[in-house]
């Protein structure tokens, strides 16, 4: 595929130069450097660190081995390139830590595994490690060699005309005064913050369809950018997309909602564009970093309160924002560990679940009010047995195939996973100048990053509504055909 025909924005040079450099700086040299000031209390630090590397090798195989028909939003490397921007989002201090002589690895204290020494700690985390890396082993077999299926080939789309723009910002609206009207029926935003302070996954159980009335806001903005990519310049449609954004986030209390609606936008304007926006990217990562802290906030400030603190808003500090930010981080570094306890116990103590969280995802429709018995998503599972709590801790998709199905699991749904990157990337190639395609696309390539129920149930609440919405506003061409089973 030659390069200026290539939909997934190649890899200059200098990215993948750096990108190694990085490797090879902070993921190799210093991490064997560090083995030098091994804490004698944490055993096995230095076969943990080895089986890292593995995994970062294995993660960075197809920079390393780079073809042209590749790119930055390519499915395999996005994934690399996505959990890299995570983890020097979550700690951008790293890229300094030649000048930190602490040793890799911590003793870890994890409520789910009180009463266990280290040396059976690190054991389990071994064996979490070595999960991870067959789960990456056998995702690249089943992208390289897994079935092939049948693409789909959409007719072009039919040019948006007044109805088309009147009827996505009707559901706009919509959108905005459902959310009005449920925070009345809660008791007003108050009342509303502190029941998700209580925990959100009761209030996603009973009130999942609300929220996804609510999502179509998003679908509908998002839908109209695809058509029109000149409309991110006009200030009305700016101003639109703020208390769409800000409705995702007071209805769940979910900052993650606000940024990955952000970076979906930020994704197809690199579709619409054919580029990757350094300085705006950089600038992205500041905001991201600032956003999360100052809701993460807002919402704390309401729960058990008589009032939210909205002033937070107003008298904006840079430095609050990104403390509370890094505070949150190492809050949810605690939560991190319910995959480790997941590893450890989950199958030993518990049995096997046998697919009950993967059903939960198809069943979300249903309240729980109805069927008191319906499966739960594999964080409620972890919560309730391994924590005895009902907060939800969100376990890793290694870990949730491992539990349902053991390593067997694992092997067979990170191949699978593999061969549907491989048939998202030929359904992209098939339809990249096609609006709706990008639209679909951009989801599944953000939302789908990993094999989780959890992730797919929300993939599917937002897509669903897309194809429900572009058929209504009569965006959908008359049919659709089938392309080949390989291209790559």
């Amino acid at each position: 595929m030659e390069n200026e025909k290539n939909p997934f924005i190649p890899l200059t040079p200098v990215y993948r130069q750096l990108l190694i450099l990085y490797f090879l700086v902070y993921l190799m040299i210093i991490p064997f450097a560090k083995l030098c000031f091994i804490d004698t209390s944490v055993p096995d630090q230095f076969s943990r660190q080895l089986l890292t590397f593995v995994y970062n090798t294995l993660l960075f195989l197809p920079i390393f081995f780079y073809r042209s028909n590749y790119g930055f939003l390519h499915p395999l490397l996005f994934s690399t390139l996505f959990e890299l921007a995570t983890k020097l989002l979550k700690a951008p201090n790293q890229l300094f830590s030649f000048f930190d002589t602490r040793p890799l690895y911590d003793t870890i204290f994890n409520v789910a595994l009180r009463g266990w020494n280290q040396f059976d700690i690190a054991q389990a985390d071994i064996f979490l490690k070595f999960l991870e890396i067959l789960s990456l082993v056998f995702y690249y077999l089943g992208f390289f060699y897994g079935p092939s299926f049948k693409n789909i080939k959409f007719k072009p789309a039919k040019a948006p005309n007044t109805w088309f723009y009147v009827k996505c910002l009707t559901i706009i609206f919509i959108a905005l005064g459902t959310m009005a009207l449920y925070l009345q029926s809660k008791g007003g935003i108050i009342a509303h913050f502190n029941v998700i302070g209580d925990g959100r996954g009761e209030i996603r159980e009973n009130d999942g369809i609300i929220f996804l009335i609510i999502r179509l806001g998003f679908a509908a903005a998002l839908v109209l950018y695809a058509f029109d990519k000149e409309l991110i310049k006009k200030p009305w449609f700016l101003a639109l997309l703020v208390p769409i954004l800000f409705a995702n986030f007071v209805s769940q209390g979910s900052r993650s909602s606000i940024i990955i609606a952000a970076a979906a936008f930020f994704v197809l304007w690199m579709i619409h564009n054919r580029k990757i926006p350094t300085g705006s990217a950089i600038i992205f990562g500041v905001l991201t970093v600032v956003l999360v802290g100052v809701l993460g906030e807002v919402r704390r400030s309401g729960q058990g309160s008589a009032e939210v603190n909205w002033e937070i808003l107003t008298s904006f500090s840079f430095d609050e924002a990104t403390t509370s930010f890094y505070d949150d981080i190492d809050l949810r570094e605690v939560d991190k560990n319910s995959t480790l306890a997941v590893a450890a116990r989950g199958v030993e103590d518990f049995g096997l679940l046998w697919g009950k969280s993967y059903v939960s995802f198809i069943l979300f429709w249903i309240p729980r009010a109805i069927w008191q018995d319906k499966p739960y998503a594999i964080s409620q599972y972890t919560s309730i047995y391994l924590y005895r709590d009902t907060a939800g801790r969100p376990g890793s998709p290694v870990a949730e195939a491992y539990w349902n199905f053991h390593i067997l699991g694992v092997i067979v749904v990170f191949f699978l996973f593999g061969a549907y990157h491989r048939w998202l990337a030929n359904f992209f190639i098939l339809n990249s100048e096609n609006p709706v395609c990008k639209c679909v696309y951009v989801i599944l390539l953000l939302l789908i990053s990993a094999p989780g129920a959890a992730i797919i149930l929300k993939s599917l609440q937002i897509l669903v509504p897309i194809f429900g919405l572009l058929w209504w506003v009569g965006a959908l061409g008359p049919g659709l055909t089938f392309g080949p089973k390989k291209i790559l």
